[in-house]
């Protein structure tokens, strides 16, 4: 590459830090069942004759920092590459009505479609009148109703709906209307529902109205391999101009990979630390420290734990409480979690539900089911350190 793309490569991942990129990652490794369940749900979709029902809803959920939002990123552009497929990227509240997802829908499939044809009439000396952009918002009419009217100027695509978030997705009838339709096989246009958020994501939809789910469309992203996390770092040390003897390299690698122990989020944090530290090194391996790349890294990732911990101070005993027993055992069932927490929980007027929701969110607490853990070793010793 030339210089001067290796240089903004370097600038523009140290600025990224920590912070999840809003655009694809160019060093994305790993996730290749989500991606394969992905494709096959594309394929499935893309299908002539319309719905697949259940199999047109996807699910990822996982703890802050798993990766999700990559991986969506990901998912968009497998999608946006496929003929008459339309993306469509969806804050969580425009399933909260009707109205909401048709304007979503609309301005990436009706709008720009409307515009062409107006202006290759135009280039003819003719005009043509206003296209409809969907009901006003005063309209009473149910989700189901409102959205069957607008698949006349849907069916020509395959809509890919992708929410991050989507724990947020708000609950009420009209998303259960929305989500219902999108959910459901009586329909004529064609629409994959993709939701990428936190633990609770499927209990969230499930209250929205999403039903009998295949297990294969409900993924928990969990850490990466240790040797896709040393792929990620080394991606990033070729793309960003790191040099030094191969043996040297090696060295640099394996230990950054197995200091971020394959969370995705270490390993974006751990590689921003350690260009900086290079960066003033002249990029060379031979002229830096490894133990000074490494406290570097060390120090990133325990800043991300205090970020993570700031909104739930409150409960530390509970989780230095949780960090000792889950030290022998790698998940804790509910029964037992709520055993260890619930005396502290009623010291300070906090119900187990607050406390367990407040735990995913903040990513203290990763959720499968009815089982909870720490997502990763280094937070439980950082909780059981201080």
């Amino acid at each position: 590459m030339p210089p001067d793309q290796v240089r903004q490569n370097r600038e523009d991942y140290i600025l990224a830090g920590d912070r999840a990129r809003a655009r694809p990652d160019p060093y994305f490794v790993g996730r290749k069942l989500e991606l394969a369940i992905f494709r096959e749900a594309l394929e499935l979709t893309s299908e002539e004759g319309g719905s697949c029902g259940k199999d047109e809803t996807l699910v990822v959920q996982g703890p802050p920092g798993a990766g999700k939002t990559a991986l969506l990123e990901e998912c968009a552009v497998l999608a946006a590459a496929r003929p008459d497929h339309v993306v469509v990227r969806l804050q969580p509240d425009e399933l909260g009505s009707a109205h909401g997802l048709i304007r979503a829908i609309d301005a990436a499939v009706g709008v720009p479609a409307a515009q062409r044809i107006s202006r290759k009439v135009a280039e003819r000396g003719g005009r043509i009148g206003p296209v409809a952009l969907g009901p006003k918002a005063a309209t009473a009419e149910p989700a189901a109703t409102l959205l069957k009217a607008r698949e006349g100027m849907w069916k020509h695509k395959v809509i890919v709906l992708l929410v991050d978030e989507a724990q947020n997705v708000p609950v009420s009838d009209a998303s259960r209307g929305v989500v219902q339709y999108l959910h459901g096989a009586a329909r004529e246009v064609r629409i994959l529902l993709a939701c990428y958020g936190l633990g609770d994501t499927l209990e969230v939809l499930s209250e929205a109205g999403v039903s009998r789910l295949s297990a294969r469309r409900v993924n928990t992203l969990r850490a990466l391999a240790i040797s896709e996390a040393r792929e990620s770092i080394a991606r990033v040390f070729a793309a960003c101009g790191v040099q030094g003897s191969e043996a040297a390299r090696d060295r640099w690698l394996d230990a950054l990979a197995d200091l971020s122990q394959g969370w995705p989020q270490h390993v974006r944090a751990i590689t921003s630390a350690t260009l900086e530290e290079l960066s003033a090194c002249g990029m060379s391996t031979a002229a830096c420290s490894l133990e000074r790349a490494i406290s570097a890294g060390q120090a990133a990732t325990q800043r991300y734990y205090e970020q993570r911990l700031a909104g739930v101070a409150l409960w530390m005993p509970a989780y230095r409480r949780l960090a000792d027993e889950l030290d022998n055992s790698a998940f804790l069932r509910l029964h037992r979690l709520a055993e260890l927490v619930r005396p502290l929980l009623q010291e300070c007027g906090t119900s187990l539900e607050e406390f367990l929701t407040a735990s995913v969110h903040a990513g203290v607490l990763g959720r499968e089911d009815s089982r909870y853990t720490i997502p990763v070793p280094s937070f439980a010793e950082y909780l059981r350190r201080d």
